[in-house]
C-alpha cells in the first residue's frame, strides 16, 4: 500500500508464494483461488451484477475463528468524536492525516485534516474521495482522498510490537475503490535508512466485488520483496459491514476476515517491531487504460465504524 502512481499494476491480483524458504500458508481448504480478472469499466455496477464465485477457497465456515484470550484492549477509536491532526503536527489526537505523502494510485493526500474529506457523525468516520473537475466541470483524471496513521511524520504516536489490530469497515460499492487496512513500523520516521516494513491487512479493488488481497512487503523498488495472497469470500464485500483484522505474533502474521482466518504468513524478523496501523481510501485505475473507471463514483465513502488493538497481556 505504500503510496506510488503505479502501484496497482505490480500488486493488484499478485499471487506471490515463496520467498527463500519461506511459503506462504492459507486457511481453510489449503487451496488458493486464482485472482479474478482484473476490474474493467464492464465490469462497472448496474451493467453486469458480480456472480458468486462458483468454488471459493475460503468462507465463512472454514477458517479457524479468533481467539483473543490472553489479550487486553490497549487502543481503540470509536469515533464519538473527531480526533484528528496533520500529519506532521504534534498533540493529544488518535489519528495524523496525510502523514506518508502519496499519491494513491490516482489519488493526492495531503497533510491537512480536512472537514471535507475526514468527516464523524453518528458513530462512523467517513473518509471521502473527491474526482478532480476543470472548470466547465469535467473530470481531470485525478482525485483528492484521505490517509489516516496513528503515528506522525516525527514518530509520535501509537505502536505496538505484537498485537491484534482490527477495523470494521463498509467498502464503497464503486469501481475506482481501492480501501485499505495496513501497517507500518515507527521506525520509519525514525531512521531513514530504515528497511520499508509493511502489512496489508486488507486491499479490496472495486469490480472485484468478492476478492480479498493481504500481503507483507519488506524493502523497496526493486530489492522489494513481498509475500501475498488472494481468497474470494462468499460475499460481495462492498454490500455490508465486514470487520478486517491482523493478529501479529513472533511467528506468524495471521489475517482475519470477520474474525475467521482467512491466511497466514510466516512473521519475518524486520517484522518484529513496533507498528501502527493506518487507514487509506486510494483511487485505482485500470491496468488497460491507466486511467480511472468513468464509472467510478464521486464524492466516494469509505465507513469506519472502529479501530481497536488488543495487546497479549504478557509482553515482551
Amino acid at each position: 500500500m505504500e503510496p506510488s502512481p503505479n502501484l496497482h499494476s505490480t500488486r493488484l491480483f499478485a499471487l506471490l508464494a515463496v520467498i527463500g524458504a519461506a511459503s506462504i500458508l492459507y486457511a481453510g481448504t489449503g487451496t488458493t483461488a486464482q485472482p479474478a480478472d482484473p476490474p474493467s469499466a464492464s465490469q462497472s455496477r448496474g451493467q453486469v451484477p458480480p456472480a458468486p464465485p462458483p468454488t471459493p477457497a475460503w468462507n465463512r465456515g472454514n477458517g479457524p475463528p479468533l481467539n483473543l484470550t490472553g489479550y487486553t484492549l490497549a487502543w481503540q477509536d470509536e469515533f464519538d468524536s473527531r480526533r484528528i491532526l496533520a500529519g506532521d503536527a504534534s498533540g493529544n489526537t488518535l489519528w495524523y492525516a496525510g502523514a506518508q505523502g502519496g499519491p494513491y494510485g490516482a489519488a493526492n493526500v495531503g497533510v491537512a485534516p480536512r472537514s471535507d474529506v475526514y468527516l464523524v457523525s453518528d458513530g462512523v468516520l467517513t473518509i471521502r474521495a473527491f474526482a478532480n473537475v476543470d472548470a466547465r466541470g469535467q473530470r481531470t483524471g485525478s482525485w483528492y482522498s484521505g490517509h489516516l496513521q496513528t503515528v506522525n511524520s516525527k514518530g509520535e504516536g501509537f505502536a505496538v510490537q505484537e498485537g491484534y489490530f482490527e477495523a470494521r469497515m463498509k467498502f464503497p460499492s464503486s469501481m475506482g475503490a481501492w480501501p485499505a487496512f495496513w501497517l507500518k513500523h515507527r521506525t520509519k520516521w525514525l531512521d531513514p535508512t530504515a528497511m520499508n516494513v509493511e502489512v496489508d491487512i486488507v486491499e479490496w479493488y472495486g469490480g472485484d466485488w468478492f476478492g480479498h488481497h493481504h500481503s507483507v512487503h519488506l524493502g523497496q523498488g526493486s530489492a522489494r520483496r513481498f509475500w501475498s495472497d488472494y481468497e474470494k469470500a462468499g460475499v460481495d464485500l462492498s454490500q455490508d459491514w465486514h470487520t478486517h483484522g491482523a493478529l501479529i505474533t513472533r511467528d506468524w502474521i495471521v489475517i482475519y476476515l470477520d474474525r475467521i482466518e482467512i491466511g497466514r504468513f510466516p512473521t519475518p524478523e524486520e517484522i518484529r517491531t513496533p507498528l501502527y496501523p493506518q487507514l487509506t481510501l486510494s483511487i485505482l485505475k485500470q491496468p488497460e487504460t491507466n486511467a480511472v473507471s468513468a464509472e467510478a463514483v464521486s464524492p466516494m465513502d469509505l465507513y469506519v465504524d472502529y479501530v481497536r488493538v488488543w495487546v497479549p497481556n504478557t509482553r515482551r
